[in-house]
């Protein structure tokens, strides 16, 4: 069975803008809320998930071609868990995303 790992980050209407590995202090949940709020025109969200390292990988790679949407997909077909804040309708926009077409200054 291979490693999982736990990951944080923001997704929105374009795809993962962040993906970082979960630290044992709250500091970084705490900036990313108030990130993605600051972006709600977007769709953005704070996800947290749980990935196979090999998933990882892939991820990590989809990012590295600016292959944000991809990776989203990804994520979502791949995450052994994945939890998104209920409030202010992230749950929503998480069904929503990644959708470009949801961009209001595109």
């Amino acid at each position: 069975m291979s490693k999982t790992l736990n990951k944080i980050g923001i997704a929105d209407c374009h795809g993962i803008e962040s993906y970082l590995p979960v630290e044992k202090d709250n500091k970084l949940i705490s900036i990313l809320l108030m990130r993605a709020n600051a972006n709600r025109q977007r769709h953005a969200v704070v996800y947290k998930a749980t990935v196979g390292s090999g998933d990882d990988k892939t991820i990590q790679k989809l990012l590295s071609k600016k292959d944000w949407s991809g990776a989203l997909d990804f994520l979502k077909q791949v995450g052994i868990s994945i939890k998104v804040p209920k409030t202010m309708g992230m749950k929503k926009s998480w069904g929503m995303i990644p959708n470009p077409n949801l961009d209001p200054h595109r």
